[in-house]
C-alpha cells in the first residue's frame, strides 16, 4: 500500500480508545471472534459484531439490505454505509479510522498467526483485509458498503468490493470498503491512481505514484515521477522491485512534493 495510507493504519495499532465501555455508544450487537461459530443461527461474525445473512434470499431487517444470496456477499448491511468521527461513534469493538467503524480481527479460522498483504487469499475472514501495522501484518475488519454501493470518505479507495457488474476487487470478499485497494483510477479519490504494480493479483492499489511507491511502468507513478527498475546486474538484491522516483526538474515536481 501506498506509503500515506501506512502510515495511518499505524494509528489502528490499538483498535479502541482503551477507556471503558461507554453507554452513549451505538450496541453493535453480540460481540464475536472470527473463526469461533458462537454466532447464532441465521447469522455471521462480520467486523467483530453476529450480523444477520441472507443466504438464498432471506429476507434482511428493516433499514438493511442483502449484499447477494451466496457467500460471502449474503450479509444484510445497512442501506447507508455508517460514519464516524471519533471511536465513540462506534460500537465498543471498533475504533474510527478514515471514516470508517474498523475493528482487528484474528485470521479467518480463528488461528493467531500473521496474515499475509496484497494477496487475495490473505488468511482473513471474508470481511478483514490484511494490512501491515506498526511493522506486523494484521486482519483488519472493515464496514460494508452501502446499498447504493457507496463507502464513507476518508480511505485512499473510494470502492466497494462488490462492483457494480457483480464481480469483486479482492476475490472471496465480502461487499466491503477496503482502504487501499482498487481496479481501476476511479475506485481512488481524485488525487490518487490505481497502480498494478504485482503482476501476481488480479487487484490494484490506490496510491499517490511518489517516490518509493511500488509500479509496474510510469502509470503507476505521479506525472513528475517514473519508474525506476532496479539494478539487474552482479550483487544486485532479487527482492527489488521497480519502484516510483520523482523527477525534481519538471513542472509538475510539486506533485511528487505534495504528499
Amino acid at each position: 500500500m501506498g506509503r500515506s495510507t501506512l502510515i495511518s493504519l499505524v494509528l489502528l495499532a490499538a483498535c479502541s480508545d482503551g477507556g471503558p465501555s461507554q453507554p452513549e455508544r451505538p450496541d453493535g450487537g453480540q460481540f464475536c471472534t472470527a473463526g469461533s461459530h458462537t454466532c447464532p443461527g441465521g447469522t455471521r461474525c462480520v467486523n467483530s459484531y453476529c450480523t444477520p445473512t441472507c443466504t438464498g434470499g432471506t429476507a434482511c431487517p428493516a433499514g438493511t439490505f442483502c449484499g447477494g444470496p451466496t457467500f460471502p456477499d449474503d450479509v444484510c448491511a445497512p442501506v447507508t454505509p455508517v460514519t464516524c468521527n471519533s471511536p465513540v461513534a462506534c460500537p465498543v469493538a471498533h475504533t474510527c479510522l478514515l471514516g470508517r467503524c474498523l475493528s482487528l480481527e484474528v485470521i479467518g479460522d480463528g488461528g493467531q498467526e500473521l496474515c499475509t498483504t496484497g494477496v487475495a487469499q490473505d488468511k482473513c475472514a471474508p470481511d478483514a483485509v490484511c494490512y501491515n501495522i506498526g511493522g506486523a501484518n494484521n486482519c483488519i475488519g472493515l464496514p460494508s458498503c452501502g446499498q447504493d454501493g457507496g463507502c464513507p470518505a476518508g480511505a485512499i479507495s473510494a470502492a466497494c468490493n462488490l462492483q457494480p457488474d457483480g464481480g469483486h476487487i479482492i476475490d472471496g470478499k465480502a461487499p466491503i470498503c477496503p482502504l487501499t485497494q482498487c481496479a481501476i483510477s476511479t475506485d481512488c479519490i481524485s488525487t490518487a491512481l490505481c497502480a498494478h504494480a504485482f503482476s501476481n493479483v488480479t487487484f490494484g492499489t490506490c496510491q499517490f505514484g511518489i517516490t518509493n511507491d511500488a509500479c509496474a511502468s510510469n502509470a503507476d507513478c505521479a506525472s513528475a515521477a517514473v519508474c525506476d527498475f532496479p539494478d539487474a546486474g552482479p550483487g544486485a538484491d532479487a527482492g527489488d522491485i521497480p519502484r516510483c522516483r520523482c523527477v525534481i526538474n519538471t513542472p509538475d515536481a510539486g506533485v511528487c512534493a505534495g504528499h
